[in-house]
């Protein structure tokens, strides 16, 4: 029968009508289920193995015509013409299906050829599987539907349909990069994160999954992008402890098939490194973070967090302090007066660290050790003096000369030595030491304490030690303390002679003493006498007061005060 469609005013009367043809009603199918076993739902991702599970009304007989239409975007061909994807038969069927694809959509269509009657009983379950791939977003909900019709002749004996899974949009082209000069674990640092976006959105969620420790409470986006603030618990804002691992962005452009770029700054690192795992998510807007978009969930090809190089500071135990000493310090018994006094500056020194690493190193990777001098500001007075409110004028002193540090008698030893082979960089003047060992072999552990010890010649200025390890052909180190150990105060060379007014042995004598104190201002003098010189208890001129003994090494000190 047909449908009758009629049209009237706003008063009642008719104006139009017109008939519209009917539709044929089937039989629906007893049973029809389309089974995703392995739930794998992301889109443009192979889904192996779909179950079908078919009871038809009736029984089905040669010559029938069985046709499984897929929701649009799935592809259910194989790698044959007319094949299905890694079709694998029912029990009950031996007729091959054919597959075959369209502008309309993908179809698997059985003509039964069983050599029996009936084909196939009526309520007997058809079971098969097949592979396919999803497509690269969830089709609309008119097209999202499995369907499965019988034919005998040209009547449609039954037909019956059900709902596919929802297909989750996959960004496309991601990347996580770290940027900005701090890469070691715990450190805080720059991350951006670059992807291609199926649909578009304008709220972005990353959540740091691997390693632990991320932290995003203190991080910040250059606007327009404005980060959502954080739910805190009133025991997280009264402790000030808030720690997320996860930061919603809102006002981002993202666009359809477009690279989209977003740098997250200050955000803390994991704790230890290793493989950075990141989950991204877009939406819509603010009002529908229920229902995501896109998304790259579990994402591992990002950036390999490098571990810390962690330089002891002798809080715990005093003999892991780093420290320089001179070289007279390894001979004390040759030199017991200079082995307790300071490394001096444009002499060889002994240099000490004790360090931990939070990632295994392996042998074939460098351990590289460098120092950055740290170039002062000197503050100049402003043109105008007379006026005290013109901000004085600020310049760069001229670049410090940097420490020579020395391959020679490097050692580095935990409960054993560790095998080396060592080279100075020319070109930066670095320290680069290779590992040994066999391919796979731990060389550098995280459960032990190791101790760096090398020969440099320090130079006069404020300065900090980078120590990173590196494997071949990595952009980033495998762990690094980000160059932010402080360095040591060596001291300036003091010249000084001595001339006696007199020589008699025995007796009380003056001396002239003259110092080049390298055009520092001093307020005290040191001054040790030989073996067997003694100060007169009373006083030793002007400005001159004896001290006793220097360091229990018997020997006599008298200190030079230019105020008293």
């Amino acid at each position: 029968e047909p449908w009758l469609l009629k049209s009237y005013d706003i008063e009642g009367n008719a104006l139009d009508e017109v008939p519209i043809p009917g539709y044929e009603v089937v039989a629906s199918m007893k049973r029809f289920e389309v089974i995703n076993p392995s739930n794998i739902v992301k889109g443009a991702f192979k889904v192996p193995n779909v179950v079908f599970k078919s009871i038809f009304p009736e029984p089905l007989m040669d010559g029938d015509l069985i046709e499984f239409t897929a929701p649009g975007g799935f592809d259910l061909r194989g790698l044959t013409a007319g094949s299905c994807n890694e079709y694998v038969a029912s029990p009950l069927l031996t007729t091959k299906p054919s597959c075959q694809c369209s502008s309309v959509g993908c179809s698997m269509t059985f003509v039964l050829n069983e050599g029996s009657t009936p084909a196939l009983s009526q309520g007997a379950l058809l079971e098969f599987t097949v592979s396919t791939v999803n497509p690269i977003k969830s089709p609309t909900l008119m097209r999202s539907f499995w369907k499965v019709s019988h034919t005998r002749g040209s009547t449609v004996r039954a037909a019956d349909g059900t709902k596919g899974w929802e297909v989750i949009s996959q960004l496309t082209g991601v990347s996580v990069d770290l940027v900005g000069v701090n890469q070691g674990a715990s450190s805080y640092a720059d991350i951006d994160v670059t992807f291609t976006s199926v649909s578009a959105a304008r709220v972005l969620r990353i959540e740091a999954t691997e390693p632990s420790g991320f932290d995003f409470v203190e991080a910040q986006v250059d606007p327009p992008i404005q980060m959502v603030p954080f739910e805190l618990t009133d025991e997280e804002l009264a402790t000030e402890g808030a720690t997320r691992s996860f930061v919603v962005l809102s006002n981002v452009n993202i666009f359809v098939g477009a690279a989209t770029t977003v740098r997250v700054s200050n955000v803390r690192l994991g704790d230890v490194g290793g493989q950075s795992v990141f989950t991204i998510e877009t939406f819509k807007d603010l009002l529908s973070m229920d229902t995501l978009i896109d998304e790259s969930r579990g994402f591992d090809e990002g950036f390999s967090l490098p571990g810390k190089v962690i330089v002891l500071d002798g809080a715990e135990d005093p003999s892991t302090a780093a420290h320089l000493s001179s070289m007279f310090a390894e001979q004390a018994w040759l030199y017991p007066v200079k082995s307790l006094l300071a490394a001096r500056v444009d002499e060889e020194a002994r240099a000490v660290f004790s360090v931990r690493f939070t990632q295994d190193v392996y042998a074939k990777e460098k351990l590289i050790i460098g120092v950055e001098m740290v170039v002062p500001e000197v503050v100049t007075p402003s043109p105008s003096e007379e006026d005290a409110t013109t901000t004085p004028i600020v310049v760069e002193a001229p670049p410090p000369v940097p420490y020579e540090l020395k391959s020679k008698s490097f050692i580095v030893r935990g409960t054993s030595s560790v095998q080396t082979a060592t080279a100075v960089d020319k070109a930066t003047g670095n320290i680069e030491c290779l590992l040994l060992g066999h391919d796979g072999e731990v060389v550098l552990n995280t459960e032990e304490t190791y101790e760096i010890i090398m020969t440099v010649v320090p130079k006069p200025g404020k300065q900090t030690w980078r120590m990173y390890t590196q494997k071949a052909g990595e952009a980033l180190p495998s762990n690094t303390n980000d160059g932010g150990t402080p360095g040591f105060s060596p001291v300036l060379a003091l010249g000084m002679t001595v001339t006696p007014l007199r020589k008699p042995p025995r007796a009380e004598i003056e001396v002239d003493l003259k110092f080049d104190v390298k055009g520092q201002e001093i307020s005290a003098l040191t001054v040790i006498a030989p073996e067997g010189f003694s100060f007169p208890p009373e006083g030793c001129g002007p400005m001159c007061f004896p001290e006793g003994e220097w360091a229990n090494t018997g020997r006599r000190v008298a200190v030079i005060r230019s105020t008293v």
